[in-house]
């Protein structure tokens, strides 16, 4: 375009076409940039795939020790997504068997009311409430938190080897299961603070319970017993047994909402350490 003519008058540019054959006319030439700026991409897609793959795949592979104050035996951890705060509980240690950490990197060791082997401990973001029971002690083996720090020992009406809890936000309504008793090995309480002892249909050595919302249904497993090591409930109060293929040391259970899928896992047997279960 020279000085005299009318730039006003200039072409207006076109759009690039939605869609076109590779070649086509309004095609940009990128031989010599890296990639593929096609229109035609399904190998972009497969990169983007690849390239999420691999950034998962570094993320739950490069793992960070972190230092912690205190060396106990730390045995369960959890988050309050609300307080923003992890806290673990131990079964070691004097006055001071519970640790808080905003981040998971720094870590603050907490006082306890009672020198007991705290096992495991859940949240109920319903109740604003941290929840530990213990497997040994001198008693009154619960203690409850609203904020991680400041402790509360809560009595239970059986002393048991309390192994694990959990939460149910849709019954209001915390499971505990042990592996000491008789016919009793379950406890509930809708609040962390009155509790009611509740009967088992076999003396497993319950080791871990969890809740799926899904299925409105509690599922324990225990590492002791023969071909029944899962029991199940709608409601914490009324358990059955169900058959297992084989009779490993179950020592955790979890659900997956997304897959339906019950997965739990052992601490003995021969290529047979994992079981799953889609329903009940």
């Amino acid at each position: 375009m020279t000085e005299t003519e009318d730039y006003s008058k200039a072409a207006t540019p076109t759009l690039h076409a939605a869609s076109h054959a590779d070649g086509g006319s309004d095609e940009i030439n990128v031989d010599s940039l890296s990639g593929q700026l096609s229109d035609s991409q399904p190998s972009n897609i497969s990169l983007v795939s690849g390239l999420s793959a691999r950034f998962q795949s570094l993320i739950t592979s490069n793992w960070t020790t972190r230092i912690t104050s205190h060396d106990r035996l730390w045995l369960s951890v959890c988050w309050s997504p609300e307080l923003s705060l992890f806290v673990a509980v131990s079964v070691s240690g004097i006055g001071n068997l519970v640790m808080t950490s905003p981040n998971g990197i720094d870590w603050t060791i907490r006082a306890t009311p009672a020198n007991n082997s705290w096992y495991s401990v859940c949240w109920s973001p319903e109740l604003s409430l941290f929840v530990a029971v213990a497997y040994t002690g001198p008693s009154d083996l619960v203690m409850t938190s609203p904020n991680g720090i400041v402790w509360t020992v809560r009595s239970p009406p059986d002393e048991r080897s309390w192994l694990s809890v959990c939460w149910s936000p849709e019954l209001t309504l915390f499971v505990v299961v042990a592996n000491s008793g008789t016919g009793d090995r379950v406890m509930t309480s809708p609040n962390g603070i009155d509790w009611t002892t509740g009967s088992t249909p076999a003396d497993n050595e319950w080791f871990s319970v969890c809740w799926s919302p899904e299925l409105s249904l509690f599922v324990a497993v225990a590492h002791t017993g023969s071909g029944n090591r899962v029991m199940t409930s709608p409601n914490g109060i009324n358990w059955t047994l169900r058959p297992t293929p084989t009779d490993s040391d179950f020592r955790s259970v979890c659900w997956s909402p997304e897959l339906s899928l019950f997965v739990a896992v052992s601490a003995a047997g021969t290529d047979d350490r994992v079981m799953t279960s889609l329903h009940f």
